[in-house]
């Protein structure tokens, strides 16, 4: 295990997963506090910063944790996802991976709408005045759509992380961890679900 942890340790993905961590115990405590939209700006930060670690760990994998942060620095815009055009993941066929980009491409285009204060986000807000709606009276429909939104972002994190953790210790993972819960829900979504018939030749699952 201690060397597994030397290695991870030149990860950005797990290095800085405090970070990440950080950003998803924010998104709860702002929902909770019916923030939405603040959330919504969280959730474009979580989807940037992790996208942006797994694809340098993936492109430089081997190198060091200071070669990556230089490359990080120099090479990846500060405020875009266009470097997904150059993004592969190893578990996806090319055009199973060109969906999964387009996915990223979409959920953060949607996302910078919240970020950046724009004459749409302008008339939405007072649209939604004008019903009796403001932060912390949302309507059941907005909860729904926002989790959503939610599960969609968290879906495509997992499949990042899962990458980057490798294919043989994802697949530790599930069939001694998560294949256990049937409950988890990202056993049902698009990318999870789709990652997770990549580990169907384990011949512990076939005991399930």
């Amino acid at each position: 295990m201690s060397r597994r942890s030397s290695i991870y340790d030149q990860f950005l993905a797990f290095r800085f997963i405090d970070d990440t961590l950080q950003s998803i115990v924010a998104v709860w405590a702002l929902v909770k506090c019916g923030q939405l939209t603040v959330a919504k700006r969280e959730l474009r930060y979580l989807l940037e910063s992790v996208s942006k670690h797994v694809f340098v760990d993936l492109k430089l994998m081997g190198k060091p944790l200071a070669e990556k942060i230089t490359f990080l620095a120099e090479h990846i815009p500060s405020s875009s996802v266009s470097f997904v055009g150059d993004f592969r993941l190893h578990s996806y066929s090319d055009s199973e991976n060109k969906v999964f980009m387009d996915e990223i491409r979409s959920q953060y285009a949607s996302l910078c709408r919240y970020v950046h204060r724009s004459t749409e986000q302008v008339e939405e807000s007072l649209r939604l005045l004008a019903q009796g709606i403001s932060p912390g009276f949302e309507t059941p429909k907005q909860l729904e759509l926002f989790v959503r939104e939610l599960e969609r972002v968290y879906d495509v994190l997992l499949v990042l992380l899962f990458n980057a953790l490798g294919l043989s210790l994802a697949g530790e993972v599930f069939v001694h961890e998560l294949d256990h819960h049937r409950t988890w829900p990202y056993h049902k979504t698009r990318f999870t679900k789709q990652f997770s018939k990549e580990l169907d030749y384990k011949a512990e699952r076939s005991a399930l």
